[in-house]
């Protein structure tokens, strides 16, 4: 990708350090969740393109996009972040009331049908609750 721009700009655009810019060029580090908003507007695409399918990967997607770590998410929806980690992996069920957090933080969210973040009308919140 050539933009004729300097590793210094890059950086003072993103918000880092040049060395930082650097270790992501050479594949030393990885951008931290905290980078990829202001990357992603940057590039002008999404990092992750896929369409997430689950509860799970429409969750990290979300949690991504917003650059938020799943302690900070977990606090916002209002759950453990053990529990965020387990649904984000799509292992084993969750309880009604995490349930019912989820869809009231997304609705708050104003995610609603045809947005990327959307829940598909609770449907895969439904699939994950605990008979």
């Amino acid at each position: 990708m050539e933009l004729e721009m300097t590793q210094s700009q890059l950086a003072d655009r993103l918000g880092v350090e040049v060395d930082t810019i650097r270790n992501w060029e050479w594949n030393r580090s990885k951008p931290t969740l905290r980078y990829q908003p202001a990357i992603r507007e940057f590039l002008g695409y999404d990092l992750a393109p896929n369409e997430p399918k689950t509860l799970g990967e429409k969750l990290l997607k979300y949690r991504r996009d917003q650059g938020m770590t799943q302690k900070e998410l977990a606090r916002q929806i209002g759950i453990d972040p053990g529990t965020l980690s387990r649904l984000e992996r799509n292992h084993g069920m969750c309880s009604r009331a995490v349930g019912k957090k989820l869809i009231a933080f997304f609705n708050s969210q104003a995610l609603d049908e045809g947005h990327p973040h959307s829940l598909s009308g609770e449907a895969l919140i439904q699939k994950k609750l605990a008979p």
